[in-house]
């Protein structure tokens, strides 16, 4: 259900009833691609994302699908491989990361897009305990100019109180 709930709002599943609203803005097949240039995600596999032989190679093609200049694209990677701390990372293959990695890579990818809102579905899956604190870190400072939604199962602890966090449950 987290997934599919993700797949909603990005519009890559139909919604058979109810709608999805961003910015009061209804999505369906007329404004999915205007959405979506708003949108973000990090899936929970981030295995899903990476196309490239190393992660500047998956970072860069990221980029070029939305058209960014070379130049611009070169100091993305830089600022933001700064930001993340994996500019060691850049010239590794990402399917031989670790978990952690994988995840900052995804988050990477997708805060390197600049879209306003990002979608994490599952971020912390597979991710041990020290990169979760890194991680949360990273949320953090992109706060200031980042909106984030997370769908978790569990670990609704390791989200500082300086988010808002919404819980869903089943009905009744």
């Amino acid at each position: 259900g987290k997934s599919t709930l993700a797949k909603l709002i990005m519009g890559l599943m139909r919604v058979n009833s109810g709608e999805i609203l961003s910015d009061g803005v209804a999505l369906n097949e007329t404004t999915v691609e205007e959405l979506r240039l708003k949108l973000g995600i990090v899936f929970q596999n981030p295995d899903n994302q990476f196309v490239g032989i190393t992660v500047k190679d998956d970072i860069a093609f990221a980029l070029e699908n939305r058209n960014i200049s070379y130049e611009e694209m070169l100091e993305r990677i830089d600022l933001y491989s700064k930001k993340l701390g994996i500019t060691h990372l850049l010239s590794r293959n990402p399917e031989s990361l670790s978990g952690g990695e994988k995840q900052k890579l995804g988050i990477f990818l997708t805060l390197s897009s600049n879209r306003d809102i990002l979608l994490l579905d599952e971020p912390f899956a597979g991710v041990d305990q020290d990169n979760i604190k890194e991680i949360i870190t990273l949320f953090l400072i992109f706060k200031i100019s980042k909106s984030f939604l997370f769908i978790l199962f569990r670990l609704f602890s390791v989200i500082p109180s300086r988010f808002s966090v919404y819980s869903a449950t089943d009905a009744p």
